[in-house]
């Protein structure tokens, strides 16, 4: 715990230093978990904003790995967002990760691939589920409305990962690559397929202890619960 506690100092103190010496920076985000081997992997951000011509900007969020046996750190994910002439432009921008096992080598990545983009799902074999643009999804009254990916989560022990969008709607997806639904950006089939394997709740996390148990919020807020793998939420 006290190694612990002087790398996370370490980490703090650095990029405080660091952005004495040039353009606004930030650590933020930190999670990590015990390998099988017992050594402890950690996860950070380190946001890096600087102005270029014309006001615009240019932003480094990279995703970087902290191992504590070996000391190395390194980035493991990266993103990166820019704005030249039109705002809200980006260029491969990481949305949110989660790991199969207690391993560096087995993740599942939420981001962008290139400027301007649809938020992509990839895994660590190169595989990945392609959703185009706009991400389109069919609300309970049949009508069309438009949803952004938020972030994964991985079931603990089931075959299936969660991907939460900022509607407060969660969908499932099969853990094994193998199956995971090729749109093609064929809009009816994605919309086909939200319909029949979404539930209204914005899924938040799952316990982590009892991986029947998930919590998750509904449009107004409230926070629910549901047991026994259901998307009964009470």
């Amino acid at each position: 715990m006290k190694k612990l506690f002087f790398l996370l100092s370490f980490l703090f103190v650095g990029s405080t230093l660091i952005a004495q010496e040039s353009g606004p920076k930030y650590f933020h985000d930190l999670s990590g978990f015990e390998d099988s081997v017992a050594t402890t992997q950690l996860f950070y951000r380190l946001s890096i904003t600087d102005s270029v011509y014309f006001s615009s900007w240019y932003r480094e969020n990279h995703v970087r790995h902290f191992n504590t046996e070996n000391e190395s750190d390194s980035v493991i994910f990266y993103s990166t967002e820019k704005e030249w002439n039109m705002p809200g432009y980006s260029e491969s921008v990481t949305i949110d990760y989660d790991f199969y096992t207690s391993s560096v080598e087995h993740w599942l990545l939420l981001a962008t691939p290139y400027q301007g983009s649809a938020p992509n799902i990839y895994d660590y074999r190169s595989k990945a589920i392609e959703f185009g643009y706009p991400v389109l999804l069919k609300s309970l009254n049949t009508s069309h409305d438009y949803y952004s990916p938020k972030g994964l989560i991985l079931h603990p022990s089931k075959d299936v990962f969660f991907l939460t969008l900022y509607n407060h709607v969660t969908i499932t997806f099969p853990k094994d690559t193998t199956y995971w639904p090729n749109f093609d950006y064929d809009f009816d089939k994605m919309v086909s397929y939200f319909d029949s394997s979404h539930f209204d709740y914005e899924l938040l996390a799952i316990h982590p202890n009892i991986d029947s148990l998930y919590f998750g919020i509904n449009s107004n807020g409230h926070l629910f619960r549901s047991e026994q793998f259901s998307t009964n939420f009470e």
